[in-house]
């Protein structure tokens, strides 16, 4: 098993990964609007 530190780290980068994309897709997207 790996260390709870090291699972939890690697889940981090996930959900960074998946909020990066979910970005560049929204800003890509032109039914989107920013404030």
């Amino acid at each position: 098993m790996l260390p709870v530190a090291t699972v939890w780290r690697v889940e981090a980068m996930q959900i960074t990964v998946v909020a990066s994309r979910t970005r560049v897709r929204m800003a890509s997207c032109p039914s989107y609007t920013f404030p």
